[in-house]
């Protein structure tokens, strides 16, 4: 599903950033200032930019001088900008830096209008850490995060703050649900509800084959309303519910919505 939106989020962004060179084109009172004419030029802009900066990127890292690529980037971005601006608005070197300027600075205050509430709201980004969660999530993974969901679900991986000390935030899998009973015994997870209140084994499919769950205390625990029982991938090397008890999803920041690689 992920890999459909990367499209659609890419042809968003060219129709964005065309919308805000349109606007500072009609500041400008540009000649023949009209949309699809910036969407031409965003288009352009990016392709080249894009292609450039990977030519650069090629030469620089085998001459040793990477640290200046951001440089020669933004510079030959400016020239760019400014011959397709000559290209198709007759517009001179002065009024393009000076449009340059303008769109620029409207970029950066509409993407903060939109990132800051998105981040504070829907979607922010972790980086995984330690081994609590292998092999599905390495310590490094790159991860977006789902606020705005709260719709969690047995075998939903969510990041939450630790309530015994709330600057840490883990990465855990949902395995027991508000209203149930659960109980680790004999290298499994047990579980109890009103449909099976003498319990049944769950079966994990998301672990690697042979997987034990272990722990000292058999007993069984009961999840009081808005209580998660959660555990790592990684049950021998993972600090969870086992140990610090049921979750309150107060504490939960949200589910994980997408991975990448390793940094």
């Amino acid at each position: 599903m992920i890999y459909l939106l990367i499209p659609v989020a890419i042809l968003a962004g060219f129709a964005f950033d065309a919308l805000l060179l349109h606007v500072t084109t009609k500041i400008f009172k540009v000649n023949g200032a009209n949309y699809k004419t910036a969407l031409i030029i965003s288009v352009l802009q990016w392709i080249s930019v894009i292609i450039i900066a990977i030519i650069l990127g090629m030469i620089l890292s085998a001459s040793g001088f990477e640290d200046i690529s951001i440089i020669l980037e933004i510079f030959f971005g400016v020239v760019i900008f400014h011959k397709l601006l000559q290209k198709y608005y007759q517009t001179s070197l002065k009024k393009n830096i000076a449009i340059y300027v303008v769109f620029a600075i409207l970029t950066i205050i509409t993407s903060l209008a939109i990132i800051i509430p998105v981040h504070r709201f829907v979607i922010i980004s972790f980086y995984a850490k330690g081994a609590g969660m292998e092999p599905a999530y390495k310590d490094g993974d790159y991860l977006l995060i789902n606020r705005f969901s709260k719709d969690y679900q047995r075998g939903d991986v969510i990041i939450f703050r630790y309530p015994k000390n709330l600057k840490h935030f883990f990465l855990k899998r949902i395995i027991a649900l508000p209203g149930e009973k659960i109980q680790i015994k004999e290298g499994s997870v047990y579980l109890y509800d009103k449909q099976n209140p003498n319990g049944y084994k769950l079966t994990e499919d998301y672990l690697p084959p042979d997987t034990q769950t272990l722990w000292h205390d058999e007993n069984i625990v009961e999840l009081a309303n808005n209580d998660y029982y959660v555990l790592g991938d990684n049950r021998k090397a993972s600090l969870d519910s086992r140990s610090f008890g049921v979750v309150n999803d107060d504490f939960f920041i949200g589910e994980v919505w997408f991975k990448t690689g390793e940094k």
